[in-house]
């Protein structure tokens, strides 16, 4: 078979092939069905890959009814609407999925974007009035009822509108319009709209009130309204409406490259809800399309790469910072899974509350928590966390979460919130906080848990705004979640982690988090230094005085207490009936980085 361009027809290839520029792949014609949104034709009989359907229905139709791998096989870079297959509340697929056929939904040809899997729905063919200058309005039903508005609320609809005037390059989004509410009335809503170009409202058909709520009705038709951002008529355009409440449900099966759009709920994609065996399904590679909360949901899956970059609501408390309300990553399970482990490859998530975020729902959880690709966590608060586990002192994850790729956590406050769990690894990586009284480690729970933080930056020069105290700008080393009085501290092993924060008048490298009245055991940490470890002084402001639960320093590192001597500090601590073993190869600062006490 000939290779992509005038020489021929692209070469399709498989599941463990990703699709590139040039059209390389295995060279073989992987058994399956077919779909090219551009070249195909329902009346197929076969969905081959010579005639191939034009839709996703189509195709999954012809599959051989006595089949026990189907593979359903997308035409690259094109996108793929999955309105007519839709099931409960969103695009089913995996081994659970349609007709109760495994699935096993993969990519051909030789574009460099992998194929979008579309649950948007198409408003096209609609019919719009004008309502006020350049605002006009429709009516629509919708896929999925809304259960909560938008705003911050546990399960949250988040309504996006698409203006598809393409080309696009990565395409197929289109422009998204920014959606205006106040949550108050429907008068006050189209003023906002009729005042803004490029955006829309939506509001329930007959009713007056801003919230979009369809609980306890039947109904799902809603009103639009629309101010395109060039101002003209809407009739004819290409405007897509996010409002299933999943892009893509995959239950079970072992998938390939693929994107996905058009989930509106808080759990916008619901990856990896399982199947009666409990199957995980793996992809080679995912990518969400502006999730506008969550950009993943459900059990662990196990992936090449995923990638997720939100798109903020306005209204909402994070989008302020440019931020959605929801987690890049959330993993998720309401099962017991404590015998099994969690694997990923890569993640590059962006705009979220929480960059990588996990909690169970009653008796659930993982054994462990491993990645062995890096992690790109940008413009996130948090940027990894895990709740509560299946019991009480029980983390999430039972036995440990380990990132041996590294983590690259860009913007934010928090780069580490960690739960009950006995273990947290981190190798590699870095961390450059943009907020005022951020935090490099946070203990939410557990007791005596252990963090090791190895071969690490964290650089906090960035940060442009002061906090409240003492107008300065502070990088806390630890501390704390509120609530955890009478746990054990917690152990913060830092391995080669380098403080290189610059130095002024009011930006301090890291400080160790003071005692407090209110939770003083939790306020506390063991501190151990390894391998060239640099701090600076840990003691911010002169009433923050505190010694950590015991240190250990190895020759090489750099810390500080005050501008206090290695004899000072010990002495100290040892009145504090506090162990403390500081290699004399340590040096000691002060807050200006000057050396108190250098290296024997």
């Amino acid at each position: 078979m000939t290779g992509a361009g005038d020489g021929g027809p692209p070469r399709p290839h498989d599941h463990d092939t990703p699709p590139d520029s040039e059209g390389h792949g295995t060279g073989t014609i992987v058994p399956g069905s077919y779909v090219d949104n551009a070249r195909g034709n329902d009346a197929t009989t076969t969905a081959s890959y010579d005639a191939p359907a034009k839709l996703m229905a189509r195709a999954i139709a012809l599959f051989p009814e006595n089949a026990t791998t189907p593979i359903l096989m997308l035409k690259a870079g094109q996108n793929h609407p999955a309105r007519d297959i839709a099931q409960g509340t969103g695009q089913q697929f995996g081994s659970y999925g349609l007709s109760g056929y495994p699935r096993r939904v993969s990519s051909y040809g030789s574009h460099a974007l992998p194929p979008l899997i579309d649950a948007r729905q198409d408003l096209s063919g609609k019919t719009w009035t004008r309502v006020s200058g350049t605002a006009w309005e429709t009516e629509a039903t919708l896929l999925t009822k809304p259960v909560f508005s938008y705003i911050e609320t546990a399960n949250g609809s988040k309504f996006m509108l698409y203006l598809d005037d393409g080309p696009h390059d990565p395409a197929p989004a289109g422009k998204s319009l920014t959606w205006r509410t106040n949550n108050a009335d429907v008068a006050a809503n189209d003023a906002s709209v009729i005042a803004h170009r490029g955006s829309f409202g939506i509001n329930i058909v007959g009713r007056t009130d801003g919230d979009i709520r369809l609980s306890g009705s039947a109904s799902k038709s809603v009103r639009l309204i629309v101010n395109l951002p060039d101002g003209s008529n809407p009739n004819g355009k290409a405007l897509k409406l996010c409002d299933a409440g999943g892009g893509a449900l995959f239950y079970g099966g072992d998938h390939g490259h693929l994107r996905i759009i058009g989930g509106s709920t808080k759990d916008n994609v619901a990856f990896g809800t399982m199947g009666p065996t409990g199957a995980f399904p793996t992809f080679q590679s995912v990518e969400v399309i502006e999730p506008p909360c969550h950009g993943g949901v459900g059990p662990r899956i196990v992936i090449g790469t995923f990638k997720a970059h939100g798109r903020p609501i306005e209204g909402e408390s994070a989008h302020a910072r440019g931020r959605t309300f929801g987690g890049g990553y959330h993993v998720f399970t309401g099962n017991d899974y404590t015998e099994r482990d969690m694997w990923a490859g890569r993640i590059d998530v962006a705009n979220f509350t929480i960059g990588d975020y996990a909690h169970g729902g009653g008796n659930s959880g993982y054994r462990r928590d491993i990645q062995y690709g890096r992690s790109l966590i940008t413009n996130c608060t948090t940027g990894i966390q895990r709740d509560g586990g299946p019991a009480p002192g029980v983390g999430f994850v039972v036995e440990g979460l380990y990132r041996y790729g590294g983590v690259d956590i860009v913007g934010g406050s928090q780069a580490f919130l960690m739960g009950d769990e006995r273990v947290w690894e981190i190798h590699g990586g870095s961390f450059t906080p943009d907020n005022q009284a951020a935090v490099a480690v946070v203990f939410l729970g557990g007791s005596g848990n252990k963090f090791l933080l190895k071969d690490f930056v964290i650089d906090a020069s960035a940060v442009s705004t002061v906090a409240p105290i003492f107008n300065t700008r502070t990088l806390y080393l630890w501390r704390p979640y509120y609530g955890t009085s009478g746990h054990a501290p917690p152990t913060l092993v830092l391995d080669n982690v380098q403080d290189v924060t610059r130095i002024d008048a009011d930006t301090f490298k890291c400080t160790m988090y003071a005692d407090s009245s209110s939770y003083p055991d939790a306020s506390r940490a063991h501190l151990e230094l390894r391998n060239g470890t640099t701090l600076g002084d840990l003691w911010t402001f002169p009433h923050w005085n505190s010694y950590p639960e015991s240190l250990i320093t190895e020759a090489g590192t750099t810390i500080g207490f005050g501008g206090k001597t290695r004899a000072q500090v010990a002495a100290a601590m040892a009145a504090l009936g506090r162990h403390c073993s500081i290699d004399p190869g340590t040096k000691m600062v002060d807050h200006a980085g000057m050396v108190v006490d250098a290296p024997a």
